[in-house]
C-alpha cells in the first residue's frame, strides 16, 4: 500500500533458496538436546529424576549427632507428682556395649523456683560409689547462677557455664561409665521418686530409669545438704532416686574430652 508515511512502496520481489534463509530468532536456546553431557559437570546435582530408579528403598537416614534424653513426663512436672526436692543429686551414666564414645554437652534440671539459682555440676570417670562426700577425683564442669523457670518447665544450665565431658564407649566393662553430681545452694532441686509399685531392690545404681540407643541413665541418690556431706551421715542421702530433667549429648564427637 502506498500513500501513507508508514508504508514504503514495494519495488521488487526476489526469491532465495531454503538453505540461504536465516533462522527465525527464538527466546529459547537453539541447541538441540544431546544424550551425553555437552560440558564439564557442575557442582550441583540436577533436579531430574534418574532413568533407572532402584527397586528397593535406600537405607534409613542416620541419626543426628546431637541427641537428648528427657527423663520426666508431663505429670512429673505438675504439683502432686511423684517428686520431691533437695539440695543435690548424684548418679551414674553408662554407655551401652555397642556404643562408641559420647560427649555430654549439657543438662537441664527441674526446679519450681523462678528466682536466681546458684548451681554446681561435678563429674568423675567411673562410679560415684565410694566417692561421695569428698571432691577428690571430681572435676567441676559447670558453676554459676541462672534464673529458674518454675513449675512445668526445665531450667537449662547455660552453655557458656558448662564444660563438655566424654564417656568411653563399650559400656562399663570398657570404662564407659561416668558419675555426675548436680547441686544447688538451696533446697530447690526437684527429682523423682521410684514408683510405689516397683518391687526392685531398694538400692541406688542398680538399674537405669531412662536410656537411648547409646547411653543409660541409672538411678542415683538425693543429697539433703550442701556442700557434699560425709556419707557416714546417712541421714543426708536418700535412694534410689531418679534424675528429672534433660540430658544432652553428641553421639559422634570429633574427639573425647
Amino acid at each position: 500500500r502506498a500513500g501513507r508515511d508508514f508504508f514504503k512502496r514495494v519495488d521488487s520481489i526476489e526469491a532465495v533458496t531454503k538453505k540461504d534463509m536465516t533462522r527465525r530468532p527464538t527466546r529459547s536456546p537453539v541447541r538441540e538436546p544431546t544424550i551425553s553431557p555437552i560440558g564439564p559437570p557442575t557442582g550441583f546435582p540436577s533436579s531430574m529424576p534418574t532413568y533407572f530408579p532402584s527397586s528397593t528403598p535406600s537405607m534409613a537416614p542416620s541419626r543426628m549427632h546431637d541427641q537428648v534424653i528427657v527423663t520426666g513426663s508431663r505429670n512429673d512436672l505438675e504439683l502432686g507428682g511423684t517428686t520431691t526436692s533437695s539440695y543435690g543429686y548424684v548418679w551414674n551414666i553408662r554407655t551401652k556395649p555397642e556404643s562408641g564414645v559420647v560427649l555430654m554437652t549439657g543438662f537441664d534440671f527441674y526446679t519450681e523456683s523462678t528466682n536466681e539459682i546458684t548451681f554446681e555440676v561435678w563429674s568423675r570417670e567411673g562410679s560415684f560409689k565410694g566417692h561421695k562426700g569428698s571432691y577428690d577425683g571430681w572435676d567441676l564442669i559447670a558453676a554459676g547462677t541462672t534464673k529458674g523457670r518454675g513449675i512445668g518447665r526445665y531450667t537449662a544450665i547455660p552453655e557458656e557455664m558448662y564444660t563438655p565431658v566424654s564417656i568411653g564407649g563399650g559400656g562399663e566393662a570398657e570404662g564407659g561409665i561416668r558419675a555426675f553430681y548436680l547441686t544447688l545452694e538451696t533446697r530447690e532441686l526437684v527429682y523423682k521418686l521410684r514408683d510405689a509399685g516397683d518391687v526392685q531392690l531398694a538400692a541406688s545404681d542398680a538399674t537405669h530409669h531412662a536410656d537411648s540407643e547409646d547411653i543409660e541413665v541409672y538411678e542415683g541418690e538425693s543429697i539433703l545438704w550442701y556442700p557434699f556431706p560425709d556419707p557416714s551421715e546417712v541421714m543426708f542421702y536418700r535412694f534410689p532416686r531418679q534424675y528429672l530433667g534433660a540430658i544432652y549429648y553428641d553421639r559422634l564427637p570429633c574427639r573425647p574430652f
